[in-house]
């Protein structure tokens, strides 16, 4: 681990950092499932689909072809919506968190895979977008979800071109493998869906356990 740094810029991935979407989404997937004659009765054997881009997940995990995984994603996307997006929890000490970064001057951003307009809503829904100068995704047709891609949209919403000061938050190897195709630092949380021994593999700049220890590394 390297000696710790004064990040100004900090960026945060939703799914597995910010919140616990756990129920909505792997609720959400298998009644998309059970549409194709595919769902399954132990939910828990779909965590794999929390975390990566959908579109990723379906194709990966599935086997669909292109067209196959385009009409599944439509009904995952239908009842998630409708339901599954307020089945989610922000972590515990999260918002506290959030609000003392915010106090100390800290531009705060996300940055997620998920669709923009369905992170605002699930943030506006847990009282949390206000915090956040910019809230960067995907389009809802599932293109630009690469995390390089949105990290990059949202480093120029935020008008940043030196990158110095700038840390990425997030849970999968999506969010180290991304920060380091776009050159900046990554914290890598162990409370959220990524499996240890692959973010450990990754050697992301920082790794923390809990919450309350990313709240110490910041605040400390």
């Amino acid at each position: 681990m390297q000696k710790k740094k004064d990040y100004q810029t900090i960026l945060f991935d939703l799914d597995g950092t910010l919140i616990d979407s756990m129920d909505g989404i792997v609720r959400s997937v298998n009644h998309a499932l059970t549409a194709f004659g595919m769902g399954v009765r132990d939910l828990s054997s779909l965590k794999k689909f929390v975390g990566p881009p959908i579109k990723h997940s379906f194709k990966n995990h599935c086997g669909f072809d292109d067209e196959k995984t385009e009409e599944i994603i439509k009904i995952y996307r239908k009842y998630y919506i409708e339901k599954g997006m307020y089945e989610h929890t922000a972590y515990p000490g999260i918002p506290e968190l959030i609000k003392s970064l915010k106090s100390k001057g800290k531009t705060l951003a996300v940055a997620t895979s998920k669709a923009t307009v369905l992170a605002k809503e699930i943030l506006e829904y847990l009282h949390l977008a206000d915090y956040f100068t910019v809230i960067a995704g995907s389009n809802m047709d599932g293109s630009s979800a690469s995390k390089d891609k949105v990290v990059l949209n949202c480093l120029d919403e935020l008008n940043i071109s030196q990158y110095e000061g700038v840390v990425l938050v997030g849970d999968t190897i999506f969010d180290v493998v991304g920060a380091r195709k776009v050159g900046i630092d990554c914290i890598a949380v162990l409370y959220g869906y990524g499996p240890v021994e692959v973010l450990q593999r990754e050697n992301p700049t920082y790794l923390v356990e809990t919450v309350e220890d990313l709240g110490r590394f910041f605040m400390a």
